[in-house]
């Protein structure tokens, strides 16, 4: 049986451009949302420390915005805690969340008193609970964008890339270039060299998903992490160009 085709009308166009806009636009809003939603109590607290404190604009402007980045970073840190975790649970191998997670109480903690505390005694009940409402706004916000954040970059190692320092994703597929920053002494990629012969592993066996990682060959020859990737990099680079031992 023939396959029949026929041309959308301008109605079918129409349509299909709004459905394909429309995902878009729903990306786009859930990515900027969570970042929209801290400025309300980032604004609870510059008003507060520059009103009631009286504190120049500066110190105002400063306060917020460290107290916010604060309770972002404990976020971010505890979902790449979590991640680490869960990837070398059966290695043994666990980084603390406890101090992190006492870091974003202290952050809760100060947001509350400072935006709280100072107007406990004239606010209503009513004032007092809106107050709160809008300073958890910050919560969600910060659990989203820190797990959007680790879906990322879970999606960038599975596509091939491995990370590095900082944070500037490599292909492992593509060709090592030849002339790489000295950042380490010929004896620690002699270490790694033989680490991995003696573990009979090719440094293109290394990488974050498998048995074993930059980051456990630092901890086993007690090296920078840094190192060990340049180290790893040094030797797929001879592998690659054929001289290697």
């Amino acid at each position: 049986m023939a396959h029949k085709t026929r041309k959308m009308n301008v109605f079918e166009k129409i349509t299909y451009a709004i459905k394909g806009a429309e995902s878009a636009w729903v990306e786009l809003l859930t990515t900027i949302g969570p970042w929209l939603a801290p400025m309300t109590p980032a604004y609870m607290t510059y008003r507060h420390v520059t009103t009631t404190l009286g504190f120049d604009v500066i110190w105002g402007i400063c306060t917020a915005a460290s107290v916010e980045i604060l309770g972002l970073a404990s976020g971010q840190t505890i979902a790449k805690f979590y991640m680490y975790n869960k990837q070398e649970r059966a290695k043994g191998r666990r980084l603390p969340i406890l101090p992190v997670l006492f870091t974003f109480g202290f952050y809760l903690a100060v947001v509350i008193t400072i935006n709280m505390a100072l107007d406990w005694g004239t606010d209503s009940p009513a004032m007092k609970l809106a107050k709160l409402g809008l300073i958890l706004l910050s919560v969600p916000a910060i659990i989203i964008v820190a797990v959007r954040a680790q879906h990322t970059r879970l999606l960038m190692e599975k596509e091939g890339y491995e990370w590095v320092e900082d944070d500037d994703p490599i292909p492992t597929t593509e060709p090592i270039p030849a002339q790489l920053p000295e950042v380490l002494s010929p004896r620690a990629t002699e270490m790694v060299r033989n680490y991995l012969e003696e573990k009979n592993l090719s440094a293109f066996q290394v990488r974050r998903g498998e048995d074993t990682t930059p980051i456990s060959i630092a901890t086993t020859l007690n090296l920078n992490p840094t190192s060990v990737r340049t180290a790893l990099m040094r030797i797929r680079n001879e592998k690659g160009n054929g001289h290697g031992s």
